[in-house]
C-alpha cells in the first residue's frame, strides 16, 4: 500500500497565471498507483497514541505517524497533519543511517504537506534532508538515492530554478547510465524533456535543442529498457502539439493504445495547463533569477489562501474522454472561483482508451486541489506574508487498488 503522502511525482503540469509571460510551477500526480487509507480518523489517532504510549519501536512509529497525518491531511486539517508530522520527525531524524527509506518517507511526507501550506522552505528542505538520509546509508548508484536525487531536481523545477534543476537530472542520467540502470535514466531522461520543452514553449534562452536530445535518447531504440519511456515522450511531443492545436499526434497515441486492445488503468495523454487568475507578471530566466514586470503587483494575506481546497471528480469514458467533472467536497473556508480553471482543465483531458470489457463507470478519480502561495519575507522586514503568485498543490486520492480489483 502506497501512502498518498509519499506517492512520487509522475508527471508535471507547469501553471503560469493567464496573460502571464513567467512560469508557476504546479504539479499533478495523476498517474501512478495511489492509496487512500481506509481506516477513521480516530482509529489512527488512537494508534498512534498506543504506540507512543508503549515506546513503540521507531518503524512503527513513523508508519503510525504518516498513516494519521494522511487521514488529517484527507479530513483537509493540513496544520493538523504538519503537526503530527514534525512530531514523527523530532523523534524519528536520528534513525536515519538504520532506517533510512522510513525516515527518509517521514521527511517527504512532510515536505508534501508543507507544499500545500505554502511552506516552501520546508518542501525544499525535506526534500534535500531526505536525499542526504538516503545518501549516508545507501550506495551512491543506489536507485533509491538516484530517484531521491530526481526528487531533487523535481523540487527545483517547482521553484523555476531550471539551472540545479537540469543539473540534478543530467547526473542522475551520467550515474545511471554508468551504472547500467535503465529505469532511472528514462526517468531522469523523461523528466529533462518535461523541463526542456516548457522552457522552449516560454522561449527562454540557454537551453535550446536539449528537448530534442532527451526526446532522441529515449525514443531512438538503442538503449534497452527504455520502451515504456519512449511512449511518454511521445506523449509529451503530442501534448505540445495539441496546445498548438494539431491533434494528428494525440489522436495517432490514441489509436495506437486502442489497437493494443486499451488499457484498464488511466494512463494520461493530454492535460491542458491550468490557468490561475493574473496577479502579476514575472519572468524567471534559466539562473532561476526574477525579472518583474510590475503590471498587477499586489501582496496577499493568509486569509486568502486559509484551507483553500476542494476534491474534484472525475469519470473517463471508454474512449479516453473525460466526463462528470465537479467538485466533489470542499473545504469549510473555501471561496469559490479558483476552482473553475482546474475543472475546465481536467475536463479537456484526454486518457488511453479504456480496454474492452472494462467497466467505464468504475474509472472514477479523485484529486485534491489546494490553491496556496508560498511565504515569503519582504526585503527590510521580518514579517512574513504570501508571495505575489498563487499555485495549485495537486495529489491524487484515487484508490488505484480497488478501481484494479473492480475492473480486472
Amino acid at each position: 500500500m502506497r501512502s498518498i503522502l509519499l506517492a512520487a511525482t509522475a508527471l508535471f503540469a507547469f501553471t503560469a497565471p493567464a496573460g502571464a509571460q513567467g512560469v508557476d510551477l504546479s504539479q499533478t500526480d495523476p498517474v501512478g498507483t495511489v492509496i487512500v487509507t481506509a481506516r477513521p480518523l480516530s482509529a489512527t489517532e488512537a494508534a498512534l497514541k498506543a504506540c507512543l504510549e508503549r515506546k513503540c519501536p521507531p518503524k512503527e512509529d513513523i508508519a503510525a505517524t504518516i498513516a494519521h497525518a494522511e487521514n488529517q491531511f484527507v479530513a483537509g486539517d493540513y496544520k493538523g497533519a504538519r503537526g503530527t508530522l514534525l512530531g514523527g520527525r523530532a523523534r524519528n531524524l536520528r534513525y536515519g543511517r538504520d532506517l533510512p527509506e522510513d525516515v527518509a518517507g517521514l521527511l517527504r511526507a512532510n515536505a508534501r504537506v508543507g507544499a500545500h501550506l505554502g511552506e516552501g522552505e520546508v518542501f525544499q528542505l525535506d526534500t534535500i534532508v531526505a536525499l542526504d538520509t538516503l545518501r549516508m546509508a545507501l550506495p551512491a548508484d543506489d536507485n533509491r538515492v538516484l530517484e531521491a536525487r530526481i526528487e531533487v531536481g523535481d523540487m527545483f523545477l517547482r521553484f523555476g530554478r531550471f539551472r540545479p534543476a537540469a543539473d540534478a537530472y543530467r547526473a542522475v542520467e551520467r550515474r545511471a547510465r554508468a551504472a547500467g540502470k535503465s529505469d532511472v535514466l528514462g526517468l531522469a531522461l523523461l523528466r529533462q524533456l518535461q523541463m526542456f520543452t516548457r522552457i522552449d514553449e516560454l522561449g527562454l534562452a540557454g537551453l535550446e535543442g536539449d528537448a530534442d536530445r532527451a526526446y532522441r535518447a529515449l525514443t531512438d531504440g538503442t538503449t534497452p529498457g527504455l520502451a515504456r519511456y519512449a511512449d511518454a515522450a511521445r506523449i509529451i511531443r503530442a501534448q505540445v502539439a495539441a496546445a498548438k492545436g494539431d491533434t494528428k499526434p494525440l489522436d495517432a497515441l490514441v489509436d495506437d493504445y486502442r489497437r493494443r486492445n486499451g488499457t484498464r488503468t488511466p494512463v494520461l495523454l493530454f492535460a491542458p495547463t491550468i490557468e490561475l487568475p493574473l496577479t502579476s507578471v514575472q519572468v524567471m530566466d534559466y539562473n532561476g533569477m526574477f525579472i518583474e514586470n510590475s503590471a498587477v503587483r499586489r501582496l496577499t494575506t493568509d486569509a486568502t489562501y486559509a484551507d483553500q481546497w476542494v476534491d474534484i471528480g472525475f469519470s473517463i469514458r471508454p474512449d479516453g474522454t473525460v466526463s462528470d467533472v465537479g467538485v466533489l467536497r470542499e473545504s469549510r473556508s473555501f471561496t469559490p472561483g479558483w476552482e473553475k480553471p482546474v475543472i475546465e482543465a481536467v475536463s479537456k483531458r484526454r486518457y488511453a482508451p479504456v480496454a474492452a470489457g472494462t467497466d467505464a463507470t468504475e474509472l472514477l478519480r479523485v484529486e485534491r486541489y489546494t490553491y496556496t502561495a508560498r511565504y515569503t519575507t519582504l526585503t527590510g522586514s521580518r514579517i512574513r506574508t504570501r508571495d505575489v503568485v498563487p499555485q495549485i498543490e495537486v495529489l491524487d486520492l484515487t484508490n488505484d487498488a480497488e478501481a484494479q480489483r473492480k475492473t480486472g
